[in-house]
């Protein structure tokens, strides 16, 4: 079978480099116009695609093995070994295939990559330790707060941090407050109390040579409390959380650490989190394709209005969000070659056509306009006009329902149109007023958008890649390869405020945004899963790093809400929501696309994803488009003085 395989993409390769250059499409057209829907008759033949490999064997780990990222150790009464550690994204106290784990080793001894852990941490999941006893089917089960870096040490997992945690979950007078809790539970009432400062933030009580006060006394507290968790967790053995938050309450109101509960007293438990529903709506929105290869370029969202590019068969289609389901308005050739087959249009064009890339649509205004920026796919090549055309058109949408047809080039450079040879990506700014393009000429312009007057022009000796204008176009944020790094410049002067090494990237794709009294800047870098937050707000500074939130795969598109709240991003058939409210951040929700939604168009690659309010995004797939809404319940800060009062008189009261 893998010989097979193996010469299956072989041949898959000679017939590749007898096909012309094109970075991004091979094929073959039929006899398809670019203004007609004709997919049916499309003569493309994809070849079936090649099994993936099966991956190598990876031996099992027989000793512990210190790695880059969080460590620690796990302890009961005595040492856990050969137990599961994972930090459990989806907090239903297992250690699920999808999580990151590892086992424990002598003395307890668990380590991470740090690379495997950063979406955990960003989302708060907690540390789980579980272990199979002969009382417990289920096991037994122990955890931490989550770590605050992913290159965290130390991180012991106890009897004592599996209280803490427990507090800042339950107790509305602790609630998310790792500090507050421990300073809780350490504080004696009537004489009773837990630990101390020093144990209750992890240290390891069973070290010899420990000297925080871990006497006779003290060891068996931890007895006591180790056999009550096992009491509670062998009733609930998948509600474990809620089992020990009941266990804590007949602590407190007993006055002792040896303990048993019912399963009724773990039933009223509920954790304080606000709740959120996230669904992803139906019916969807799909509309015909001309060639098969055709899809969703990009996506932008003012008003009620949305307008989609189409890569290769250049579209504009328009759609109506006034409406609980959008509806399309308009599907426009623009920059397009209407009655000419695409091989004629390579002979033009090149061996790859010039195709839209990137939309904008200006605030309302008298005349409100479609800004297209238009790339050449294939810039490998030197073919002759291989930069006909390419740069920044302008589409009239004073009427969205009839985008007046634009020809590809057909257009003399003025103020409807602005040729920029190797266009890499565009940005207008949040006011309307200029626009910049970025290139791989290694230059890059900022436009008075009225009538695309030059502000500034830019050059380097690196290739500009994406760029983002602030609000009223007076910085740019760009990103230049060789060497990677972005830079924050000032567009009336020409200064560079500040740089910032990127690494082995560039940033693929800006968003800028207020929160917390903070300008911040988001992006990803090339072949990347994770998005990177950072403070901008003096640009005069090095961005500082807020947040790192991590996709199922590699990132096609991201957005954040108008208010700054909340982040989607969109890989390869999944979405990712998180809550970066607090200057903390956490998922939301995960949605795999392909269990959500049934789309007559494949692959089921997330293509751009964008805000259109605060509760509501679309989400641009091949040639369809699915509505994505966020509903919030009541939220946890919600708690005044008198609900406190009345939780602690129910849960902590002596009795």
């Amino acid at each position: 079978m893998k010989i097979n395989n193996k010469a299956n993409l072989v041949l898959l390769m000679m017939m590749a480099s007898l096909l012309p250059a094109c970075e991004e499409s091979d094929y073959k057209a039929g006899d398809c116009s670019a203004g007609s829907i004709c997919a049916s008759t499309s003569t493309f033949i994809e070849p079936e695609p090649l099994p993936e490999p099966e991956p190598e064997p990876v031996p099992d780990q027989t000793e512990y093995i210190e790695k880059d990222g969080v460590t620690g150790k796990v302890l009961g009464s005595d040492y856990w070994l050969n137990a599961v550690v994972c930090f459990d994204n989806n907090r239903n106290a297992s250690c699920d295939a999808s999580e990151p784990s590892t086992v424990t080793f002598e003395d307890g001894k668990y380590s991470f990559k740090a690379s495997d852990i950063i979406a955990s941490i960003s989302s708060k999941a907690p540390l789980l330790a579980r272990k199979a006893i002969e009382q417990n089917a289920e096991g037994i089960a122990l955890y931490a707060p989550t770590p605050v870096n992913s290159t965290d040490k130390n991180i012991n997992i106890t009897v004592f941090t599996t209280l803490v945690h427990s507090e800042t979950q339950f107790n509305p007078y602790t609630l998310a407050n790792t500090t507050t809790a421990q300073a809780s539970l350490k504080m004696t009432v009537d004489g009773f109390g837990f630990a101390n400062e020093v144990l209750l933030s992890g240290q390891d009580y069973l070290e010899s040579d420990v000297e925080v006060g871990v006497d006779d006394v003290m060891f068996a507290q931890i007895d006591a409390i180790a056999t009550s968790l096992n009491q509670a967790q062998s009733i609930a053995a998948t509600d474990i959380y809620k089992a020990v938050a009941a266990m804590l309450d007949s602590m407190y109101q007993l006055n002792t650490y040896t303990t048993s509960i019912s399963l009724e007293s773990i039933n009223v438990q509920d954790i304080q989190e606000t709740e959120v529903e996230i669904s992803l709506s139906t019916p969807h929105v799909e509309w015909e394709i001309g060639y098969i290869e055709e899809e969703s370029a990009d996506l932008h969202v003012q008003g009620d209005y949305a307008v989609i590019g189409s890569k290769w068969h250049n579209r504009l289609i328009v759609l109506n969000l006034a409406q609980e389901i959008p509806t399309t308005l308009s599907f426009n050739d623009f920059a397009a070659s209407p009655d000419v087959e695409r091989d004629d249009i390579d002979g033009f064009t090149g061996a790859s056509e010039q195709s839209l890339a990137n939309i904008r649509i200006t605030p309302p205004s008298s005349m409100q306009s479609v800004l297209v920026g238009v790339e050449k796919k294939n810039k490998s090549g030197s073919e002759e006009g291989a930069d006909s055309g390419v740069g920044l058109y302008r589409a009239n949408f004073s009427n969205p329902s009839d985008i007046p047809f634009q020809r590809f080039a057909g257009v003399s450079e003025g103020q409807d149109f602005y040729s920029f040879p190797d266009l890499n990506a565009m940005s207008l700014s949040s006011d309307g007023s200029r626009v910049a393009l970025s290139g791989g000429n290694k230059k890059m312009v900022v436009l008075q958008v009225d009538d695309f007057s030059l502000v500034n022009e830019f050059s380097s000796d690196s290739k500009y890649r994406a760029v983002m204008l602030n609000e009223g176009g007076s910085l740019a944020y760009v990103s230049l390869s060789a060497p990677d790094r972005m830079e924050i410049i000032d567009v009336i002067t020409g200064s560079k405020l500040t740089s910032l090494s990127t690494g082995t990237e560039y940033p693929k794709e800006f968003k800028l945004f207020q929160g917390s009294d903070l300008t911040k800047l988001a992006w990803y870098l090339g072949q990347s899963n994770i998005l990177s937050i950072y403070n901008v707000t003096e640009p005069s500074v090095e961005p500082i790093l807020l947040h790192t939130l991590a996709a199922q795969s590699n990132i096609t598109s991201f957005d954040v809400s108008p208010d700054g709240t909340l982040v989607i991003i969109g890989s390869s058939g999944s979405l990712v929501v998180y809550s970066i409210e607090n200057n903390t951040s956490k998922v939301l929700k995960t949605l795999l696309i392909e269990k959500e939604i049934e789309l007559v168009s494949t692959p089921l690659k997330v293509g751009t994803v964008a805000f259109t309010t605060n509760n509501r995004a679309l989400i641009a797939t091949k040639n369809a488009l699915q509505t994505l809404d966020i509903s919030f319940g009541e939220p946890a800060n919600a708690w005044n003085d008198d609900k406190k009062q009345a939780w602690f008189d129910v849960h902590r009261a002596n009795q």
